[in-house]
């Protein structure tokens, strides 16, 4: 399915009332709609007989055309219950689009708002569609290389969404939700949570595909399962997020579960978002011995157990709860994490447990020092290292027990390991 348009494309049409138009053929020096247009497109067109007009998008199907939705006509903006007679009917483009061009391309973008009035959504800016999952059923699973590097966004006004989403597989879809989006019912009493398909299909040497959240609040969290035929890869982005516990009896699970992800790798990159684990051990569950990895975080609360594969880097981050690391043959033995690895600026707020699977796992800068060197037991083969004194050179015992250092010295080692952790090593 796609919005399609085309030069010239006129046709003629007998339809009364507001059902769908059959095409009859092209006008003289015009195109017919089966031209530009194939099964399922979707496209904005004009119907005309004399004072009665009426201009929407349609759906076309084996010479025909569904009056989906409609921007405006001669009977205030509803379908026009035509006349008999013979009509033009003809490719357009709205003024409504027209005025809209600027934040909505023809593809790649659909909108959900569930308060819509529009009769027939469409996920147009004028006709929305009223629930998420709608969205994301119009746009479904890639069935061709060039569908599966489109990318699409939703946009999701603000209020409550009392449904689950499964996220069809080989997209990369961004839900762009505005601020008090939530996945629950009003009362916060309904838990719903996000699936991503499980596939096994494959249209280029090396898949990609994810899903980005951004300021949505959860109660509940997403789950990933996905299977590959070769190369898989999937990115999972998640910003401005909450994922909250209203005490729900019977809800469990953490905020992000890929404990049962098969395939190729998976990367979670996350800023100023909330993760908790609701009745469950892990808030991230990478699951064990899976290509599960946390690539970077930043500005955000870990409130329980984390378990991956490996991580890249955490950056301004509080955590309160173990984190365990356990790719075979070293947590930085992943592929695609690309961040110099470490924690810088982090607080660690409880005593936790460190556990990974080679020296010098647990990388922190002197800031992330304070309170690591009371509140973090490091087990073995793990060991620290202060990215602060030398870059990844072997933490000193000593210093490891002792009061962080204060001063001027100290302070320039910790500015230097901020650039270093944005920006890369100083010249």
């Amino acid at each position: 399915m796609a919005l399609k348009s085309g030069d010239r494309v006129k046709e003629t049409t007998t339809v009364e009332g507001t059902g769908t138009a059959t095409l009859l053929g092209a006008a003289i020096g015009f195109q017919p709609f089966s031209a530009v247009l194939s099964d399922a497109d979707t496209c904005y067109y004009c119907i005309e007989l004399g004072a009665e007009w009426e201009v929407g998008t349609g759906t076309y199907s084996a010479g025909t055309l569904a009056r989906t939705s409609v921007q405006s006509s001669s009977n205030a903006n509803a379908l026009v219950s035509f006349s008999a007679g013979t009509k033009s009917v003809f490719l357009t483009f709205p003024a409504l689009a027209a005025q809209n061009l600027a934040i909505q391309p023809l593809t790649g973008i659909l909108y959900v708002d569930q308060n819509s009035p529009a009769v027939s959504p469409d996920g147009s800016i004028a006709a929305p569609f009223t629930t998420i999952q709608a969205a994301l059923d119009a746009i479904g699973p890639a069935t061709s290389s060039t569908e599966q590097e489109t990318f699409w966004r939703l946009m999701i006004t603000g209020g409550f969404y009392d449904e689950d989403l499964t996220i069809p597989s080989l997209r990369t879809i961004t839900l762009d939700c505005e601020p008090r989006a939530m996945l629950s019912n009003s009362t916060l009493s309904s838990s719903r949570s996000i699936t991503v398909n499980s596939t096994t299909a494959s249209f280029t040497p090396f898949r990609i595909a994810g899903l980005k959240l951004e300021n949505l609040i959860m109660v509940d969290g997403i789950s990933l399962s996905q299977s590959g035929a070769g190369d898989a890869n999937f990115g999972l982005e998640i910003r401005n997020c909450q994922f909250i516990d209203t005490g729900i009896p019977g809800v469990q699970g953490p905020s992000v579960d890929a404990a049962t992800w098969a395939g190729g790798h998976m990367r979670l990159t996350a800023y100023d978002s909330l993760f908790r684990p609701i009745d469950a051990a892990h808030c991230i569950d990478g699951g064990v011995g899976l290509d599960f990895a946390i690539k970077q975080a930043e500005g955000c609360s870990f409130d329980g157990p984390v378990r991956a594969a490996g991580y890249g880097q955490f950056s301004l981050c509080t955590v309160d709860g173990d984190l365990t690391f356990d790719a075979p043959g070293g947590a930085f033995s992943v592929n695609d994490i690309t961040r110099p690895e470490g924690f810088f600026m982090c607080d660690f707020q409880t005593p936790i447990q460190f556990t990974g699977t080679q020296p010098g796992d647990f990388r922190v800068d002197d800031v992330s020092w304070k309170t690591a060197k009371t509140n973090v037991t490091v087990n073995a083969p793990a060991t620290a290292q202060n990215l602060s004194d030398a870059l990844y050179s072997p933490a000193n015992p000593g210093d490891w027990a002792a009061p962080a250092p204060d001063t001027i010295s100290d302070a320039i080692d910790r500015i230097a390991a901020s650039i270093f952790a944005n920006h890369g090593a100083i010249p």
